[in-house]
């Protein structure tokens, strides 16, 4: 993929001629595609048999959701920036205490937000916000009223919202982004995630299904799922994220 290069200068009443040549210089990145591999599950003809339950189809819609879900937590760890930078706003919570002991966000988090993209020239038209089940609950309970008409509209000021749980931990005290499979510590806060649709790669490939049936060890079928697929960064810019410290 390639980044675009400096935008040509704009002359104003020109005096200088010939008007001076140059060469735009794209920046390449190149972007490395990842292995799902589900772990196998053997599915005994015996048990279906006696319980009378479509269990085969419930072990292959299993593996389907585990990938999405794996992918999406992926995707969602990847696109949250490690911490605050010039073009990656990470901004704590400063609201007060909420039920599960967190500082809660607030509107006006939101507008703070959206101030530091217009700062950034980020275009209203691809802002996204994966918003934490916890954040919907602190806007919730500040103004019902602004929740139900945004949540209705899937729109809050600037961002499209999309509600999801799978974002993922910064460090409280520090304000940097927990490790992938961290394990879990009393400094994690739970995040929402902010970026511009232009600025992150998805792409996820066919579901291939692996299987061994009839196999005479287990007297039933093995099966397993395999995927390809990234979501990154593109150019590391026009990402953010609101964490809630413990109050």
């Amino acid at each position: 993929m390639q980044e675009a290069g400096v935008d040509p200068e704009v002359y104003i009443d020109n005096e200088l001629y010939p008007i001076p040549i140059v060469t735009r210089t794209d920046i390449p990145h190149e972007i490395m595609l990842k292995r799902f591999d589900t772990e196998n599950t053997v599915h005994i003809n015996a048990i279906e048999i006696e319980e009378s339950a479509e269990k085969r189809q419930s072990v292959t819609e299993g593996h389907r959701n585990s990938l999405r879900q794996k992918f999406a937590r992926l995707a969602a760890f990847n696109w949250a920036p490690a911490g605050n930078g010039d073009f990656t706003p990470v901004k704590a919570a400063t609201g007060a205490k909420n039920a599960r002991g967190y500082k809660a966000m607030t509107y006006e988090m939101v507008m703070d937000m959206e101030l530091a993209f217009d700062e950034l020239e980020v275009p209203t038209e691809g802002r996204i916000l994966i918003l934490n089940p916890l954040h919907a609950m602190d806007l919730r309970m500040q103004d019902l009223n602004m929740y139900k008409a945004f949540y209705n509209e899937n729109k809050l000021f600037s961002f499209t919202v999309v509600r999801s749980s799978l974002t993922p931990r910064y460090n409280g005290t520090t304000g940097q982004k927990a490790p992938w499979n961290a394990a879990v510590a009393a400094t994690d806060a739970p995040s929402s995630l902010f970026y511009y649709k232009e600025a992150v790669a998805r792409a996820r490939g066919t579901v291939d299904m692996y299987y061994r049936l009839n196999d005479p060890e287990y007297r039933g079928d093995v099966v397993g799922f395999n995927m390809r697929g990234v979501a990154t960064p593109v150019t590391g810019k026009y990402l953010g994220a609101i964490y809630s410290p413990k109050a």
